[in-house]
This record gives structure tokens, C-alpha cells and sequence, in this order.
């Protein structure tokens, strides 16, 4: 199963990078030039990792105590790094902050269309408003530097998500040192490090979910005794659903070890036993119970400040399906797309008419359209190293 995971991680990462040296000589929504390209960085990456690797063979054991002042070090790098760039944004992160300022201040919501529109962001403007309480009680930031407590627990998240990249490596790879450390190194630049830290929304909050399944699902894989299994599955579909509300993409992961476990048990014709079953029904028993504990109390969070749910109004899956299609922006956000999929009266309206577009669209692109239109959203989002930071200057 292991090798079956570093296979899929090696293809994928293998992708990433021909793209981003691609990246160099395509043009795409929101390409930025620097002096130095892509493929010459990436050259040099691989020279120096060749430089310091063991040529003598020696696999170096991966301690996991190190990583912990490594992650402290981080924490506190990230918070300088927050507090002297700090600012307040637009957009959807001031759309949720002002209803969460509202509630706590006990005035009456104004947006009640945006989160009608977007309702899983009710679950980030309940976590905000959480934060926001603790600081007050805790007397941490005041005035203009009050959402520098929702910037701390991003960096508490993103340091927290480096380590676990550490040991989720150091399990896949035998607590081989170089390798365990490099993927730490490489979190650490990708999104440890990034300016995103200190924006109040769901990209920093969700960060930790797809690694943290990850890492309980491997050591799900070690592990033999019954009732930890029974307890870490639930854990893992529990958390995972948790991170669904704050970011849905986190529910990847969950979709990712459906289809590695139905090809194991596949491959190794296995067939549950009695007892297997009752396992199995014993987690989707525990999972479904929490989970309808966690609706019921967030339904009364919603009521209780006065926020009304409206699902007719709701921008649904198929909605961003049809939107990440556009040619127009590379798949990224285009205000037409919203325009027609916001004058639908009915939920059942809006999604035949994003449905037939996204049919539309897939035809017109075709098979290598589609390989070429999906390229390019990669580059938007990883070619820069950024991940488009900036390129919206009219709000940050």
C-alpha cells in the first residue's frame, strides 16, 4: 500500500513540475515573469539535493522529537511574520468577518444573501466568531489587530500541518532521515512560509485536513488491535467531515482512501467476514451519530444569530463545476458565471443550466482541450510559487 501511495505521489508531483517549467513559454490568466525560470529552480534543486545526499548509501533514522522546536521555530517565524505584514482584506473574508463582528456586537445580520448563497461558510464564520470570543476572554489583540487572532490559529494550522508532512513521510519512507526532512522543507516553502497566513478565510483554517486523513489512515494501515481501529476510522470520517464544512475540498482525502481500499480489497480478493462487518457498521454507527450531533448543534448556532437558510438560493457543486471550465479566466473565478447562475430562482433551475453549460464547455474543449485547460489551472495556481497571491490588487 505504500509503494501504491509513493507511485501515485511521484506521478503527481512529476506533473507539477513539467508543468510549472511549461509554465515559462504558455501564456495564462495571471502569469507573472522572474529573472530566474522554473526549470532553471528546479534544476538547481536537483543538483543541490544530489550534492547533499549520502553518496556512501546510509539511510539516517528520522527522530520524531526534533521535529517538535522545529515546528515551535516555525510557529513563531510565521507569527513575526504576520503581525508585520497584518492588514484586513476584502472580499468574501470581510463579508464573514463584518456578519461575525455583527453577531458579537448583537446587531442584526446584513448579508443574509451570502451566506444563503454560500452557506458552508456559515461553519468558518462560526469558528471566527469562536476565536474572536477566546481572544476577547484571553485579552490577546485589541483595534486593528483584532483578526491577528485568527492569524495566529492559521499559523498554529499551517506549522502544525509542516509536522505532520514530516511524519507522514517518515512513515511512508521508513524513517528515512533525508526524505522526512526534505518534505518537511518543502511544506515549510510551499505554504509554511506563505503571505496566506494572514488572510481570515477558509485556504489557511482547512489546511491540516487532507494531511492529518492521511497520516490516520497510515497508521490505521500499522495498526492490528480492533478497538483502534473502531475508533481511529471514526476519528478520521469524523475530522474529515469537519474539515468538509470549513473547506469541502478537504473531503478529497476521504474520496482518495475510498478508491485505494476498494482497489486493495480488490487486488487481494478479500472478502469480510462476519465480524469485519460488524466493524464496519459499528464505525458508520459512531460517525453518523457525531456528525448528526455536530448538525444539530450548528443548526442552532445559525438560528440563534439570526442567520435564515435558504437552500433554493445556494451556489451548489455544479455551479463551480461549470465555472472552473471557463476559458475566459483559466477556470478561475469569473463574475459572468455568477451573474447567470445567481438569476435562477429555484436550486433545480440553476443546476440544469450549470449541468448543460459544463456539458457545453466539456464538448467544445474535447479530450485535449480539457488536458490543456486543466494544465493551465495548474499553472495559475502553482507556477509562481504564490499561488496568485496578489493578483487581485483591488483588495490586497
Amino acid at each position: 500500500m505504500a509503494r501504491l501511495i509513493c507511485i501515485l505521489t511521484f506521478f503527481l508531483f512529476s506533473m507539477i513540475l513539467l508543468i510549472n517549467i511549461a509554465a515559462d513559454f504558455t501564456e495564462y490568466t495571471w502569469k507573472r515573469s522572474f529573472l530566474i525560470p522554473n526549470g532553471i529552480l528546479i534544476a538547481i534543486a536537483g543538483i543541490v539535493w544530489y550534492l547533499f545526499s549520502d553518496k556512501r548509501g546510509r539511510e539516517h533514522h528520522a527522530l520524531v522529537w526534533p521535529i517538535v522546536p522545529c515546528t515551535i521555530l516555525l510557529f513563531l517565524l510565521q507569527m513575526g511574520g504576520c503581525y508585520s505584514i497584518f492588514f484586513e482584506t476584502g472580499w468574501d473574508p470581510a463579508a464573514v468577518i463584518a456578519e461575525v463582528r455583527n453577531i458579537i456586537g448583537n446587531k442584526e445580520i446584513n448579508w443574509q444573501w451570502y451566506f444563503q448563497a454560500y452557506p458552508n461558510n456559515l461553519a468558518l464564520a462560526q469558528v471566527e466568531y469562536w476565536i474572536l470570543r477566546i481572544n476577547e476572554a484571553l485579552n490577546l489583540f485589541h483595534g486593528d489587530y483584532e483578526l491577528m487572532a485568527v492569524a495566529m490559529v492559521n499559523c498554529i494550522i499551517s506549522s502544525m500541518t509542516c509536522m505532520l508532512v514530516y511524519l507522514t513521510g517518515r512513515s511512508l519512507f521508513s524513517a528515512n532521515a533525508k526524505v522526512s526532512w526534505t518534505l518537511w522543507g518543502l511544506a515549510v516553502l510551499l505554504f509554511g512560509l506563505s503571505p496566506w497566513l494572514v488572510i481570515a478565510y477558509t485556504d489557511s483554517l482547512g489546511l491540516i485536513f487532507p494531511i492529518l486523513g492521511l497520516y490516520m489512515y497510515l497508521w490505521l494501515m500499522r495498526t492490528e488491535i480492533v478497538w483502534k481501529k473502531v475508533i481511529g476510522w471514526s476519528a478520521l470520517l469524523v475530522m474529515e467531515y469537519c474539515g468538509y464544512l470549513i473547506k469541502p475540498q478537504a473531503m478529497i482525502i476521504v474520496v482518495a482512501i475510498g478508491m485505494v481500499e476498494t482497489l486493495r480489497h480488490l487486488r487481494t480478493h478479500c472478502k469480510r467476514s462476519g465480524r469485519k462487518w460488524k466493524h464496519f457498521f459499528l464505525v458508520l454507527f459512531i460517525v453518523c451519530i457525531v456528525v448528526t450531533g455536530i448538525g444539530r448543534e450548528q443548526n442552532y448556532w445559525k438560528s440563534s444569530r439570526g442567520f435564515i437558510s435558504d437552500i433554493e438560493k445556494s451556489m451548489d457543486p455544479l455551479h463551480y463545476l461549470n465555472m472552473g471550465l471557463n476559458t475566459e479566466q483559466d477556470g478561475a473565478f469569473l463574475q459572468s458565471d455568477l451573474d447567470r447562475s445567481a438569476k435562477f430562482a429555484t436550486k433545480k433551475q440553476r443546476d440544469c443550466y450549470n449541468l448543460q453549460s459544463a456539458g457545453e464547455r466539456v464538448k467544445e474543449l474535447r479530450i485535449g482541450g480539457i488536458l490543456k485547460h486543466l494544465a493551465k489551472k495548474m499553472m495559475v495556481v502553482y507556477a509562481d510559487g504564490t499561488f496568485a497571491w496578489g493578483c487581485e490588487p483591488d483588495f490586497w
